[in-house]
Protein backbone atom coordinates (compact mmCIF):
# COMPACT_ATOMS: atom_id res chain seq x y z
CA UNK A 1 0.00 0.00 0.00
CA UNK A 2 1.45 3.25 -1.08
CA UNK A 3 0.80 6.50 1.01
CA UNK A 4 0.50 10.03 0.36
CA UNK A 5 1.99 12.91 1.62
CA UNK A 6 -0.50 15.71 2.44
CA UNK A 7 0.98 19.37 2.96
CA UNK A 8 -1.17 20.96 5.57
CA UNK A 9 1.14 23.64 6.25
CA UNK A 10 3.59 26.34 4.17
CA UNK A 11 6.41 28.34 5.67
CA UNK A 12 8.20 30.78 4.17
CA UNK A 13 5.58 30.70 1.32
CA UNK A 14 6.62 34.14 -1.14
CA UNK A 15 3.56 36.12 -0.79
CA UNK A 16 3.99 38.24 -4.24
CA UNK A 17 2.95 34.82 -6.13
CA UNK A 18 -1.00 34.92 -4.80
CA UNK A 19 -1.04 38.87 -4.43
CA UNK A 20 -3.13 39.79 -7.36
CA UNK A 21 -2.24 43.77 -8.49
CA UNK A 22 -5.39 45.91 -9.91
CA UNK A 23 -4.52 46.58 -13.21
CA UNK A 24 -4.74 50.45 -13.92
CA UNK A 25 -7.53 51.84 -16.06
CA UNK A 26 -6.35 54.55 -18.95
CA UNK A 27 -6.87 57.70 -18.41
CA UNK A 28 -9.17 58.02 -21.48
CA UNK A 29 -11.04 55.01 -20.25
CA UNK A 30 -11.76 56.97 -17.18
CA UNK A 31 -12.46 60.19 -18.82
CA UNK A 32 -15.43 58.15 -20.74
CA UNK A 33 -17.10 56.88 -17.69
CA UNK A 34 -17.07 60.41 -16.16
CA UNK A 35 -18.54 61.58 -19.45
CA UNK A 36 -21.13 59.10 -19.85
CA UNK A 37 -22.34 59.59 -15.98
CA UNK A 38 -22.36 63.47 -16.53
CA UNK A 39 -24.17 62.91 -19.63
CA UNK A 40 -26.68 60.19 -17.83
CA UNK A 41 -27.24 62.76 -15.28
CA UNK A 42 -27.76 65.57 -16.90
CA UNK A 43 -29.97 64.45 -20.33
CA UNK A 44 -30.86 60.68 -19.59
CA UNK A 45 -33.79 59.55 -20.21
CA UNK A 46 -35.44 55.98 -19.22
CA UNK A 47 -36.19 53.79 -21.73
CA UNK A 48 -37.08 49.90 -22.42
CA UNK A 49 -34.48 48.90 -25.13
CA UNK A 50 -36.03 45.25 -24.88
CA UNK A 51 -39.28 45.72 -25.57
CA UNK A 52 -42.66 46.69 -23.29
CA UNK A 53 -41.81 43.92 -20.62
CA UNK A 54 -37.93 44.73 -20.06
CA UNK A 55 -36.21 46.51 -17.32
CA UNK A 56 -36.40 50.64 -17.81
CA UNK A 57 -32.95 51.68 -17.99
CA UNK A 58 -31.68 55.27 -17.77
CA UNK A 59 -29.78 56.23 -21.52
CA UNK A 60 -28.70 59.26 -23.09
CA UNK A 61 -27.43 59.39 -26.63
CA UNK A 62 -23.46 58.94 -27.73
CA UNK A 63 -23.38 62.55 -28.87
CA UNK A 64 -23.92 64.01 -25.38
CA UNK A 65 -21.08 61.64 -23.82
CA UNK A 66 -19.07 62.42 -27.16
CA UNK A 67 -19.49 66.47 -26.18
CA UNK A 68 -18.48 66.10 -23.00
CA UNK A 69 -15.90 63.58 -23.79
CA UNK A 70 -14.64 66.55 -25.78
CA UNK A 71 -15.13 69.31 -23.61
CA UNK A 72 -12.60 67.60 -21.02
CA UNK A 73 -9.32 66.29 -23.62
CA UNK A 74 -7.05 69.50 -23.21
CA UNK A 75 -5.12 68.58 -26.48
CA UNK A 76 -4.35 71.66 -28.59
CA UNK A 77 -2.79 71.89 -32.05
CA UNK A 78 1.19 71.90 -32.42
CA UNK A 79 2.81 74.42 -34.25
CA UNK A 80 3.00 72.34 -37.16
CA UNK A 81 -0.60 70.78 -36.86
CA UNK A 82 -3.77 71.90 -37.98
CA UNK A 83 -6.85 71.82 -36.60
CA UNK A 84 -8.59 69.00 -38.45
CA UNK A 85 -5.61 66.93 -36.96
CA UNK A 86 -6.40 67.23 -33.45
CA UNK A 87 -10.12 66.81 -34.30
CA UNK A 88 -9.36 63.61 -35.85
CA UNK A 89 -7.28 62.45 -32.93
CA UNK A 90 -10.36 63.25 -30.76
CA UNK A 91 -12.64 61.19 -32.65
CA UNK A 92 -10.69 58.45 -33.02
CA UNK A 93 -9.63 58.41 -29.22
CA UNK A 94 -13.65 58.66 -28.93
CA UNK A 95 -14.19 55.81 -30.66
CA UNK A 96 -11.68 53.32 -29.23
CA UNK A 97 -12.91 54.39 -26.22
CA UNK A 98 -16.40 53.47 -26.08
CA UNK A 99 -15.84 50.69 -28.43
CA UNK A 100 -13.15 49.30 -25.69
CA UNK A 101 -16.10 50.03 -22.80
CA UNK A 102 -18.71 48.03 -25.05
CA UNK A 103 -17.07 45.17 -25.73
CA UNK A 104 -15.16 44.81 -21.85
CA UNK A 105 -19.51 45.15 -21.16
CA UNK A 106 -18.53 48.21 -18.74
CA UNK A 107 -21.13 49.94 -21.25
CA UNK A 108 -24.47 48.87 -23.08
CA UNK A 109 -25.57 50.73 -26.21
CA UNK A 110 -28.36 49.75 -28.52
CA UNK A 111 -29.67 51.61 -31.09
CA UNK A 112 -33.03 52.72 -31.21
CA UNK A 113 -35.18 54.89 -33.94
CA UNK A 114 -31.64 55.51 -35.65
CA UNK A 115 -29.68 57.13 -32.60
CA UNK A 116 -27.16 55.06 -30.54
CA UNK A 117 -28.57 55.25 -26.96
CA UNK A 118 -25.74 54.19 -24.07
CA UNK A 119 -26.10 52.94 -20.45
CA UNK A 120 -24.11 51.86 -17.44
CA UNK A 121 -25.09 48.36 -17.18
CA UNK A 122 -26.93 47.88 -13.51
CA UNK A 123 -29.13 50.45 -15.36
Amino acid sequence: MKFQRVVDRVDNADASTTTIKPREVPRTQRLLMTATREAIDDAGQDIRPFGFDGPVVRAVADEAIRLRFYERIAEQAGPDEDQNTVKERRRKSFNRSIESALKAQILVAREIQGQRLIWLPHG
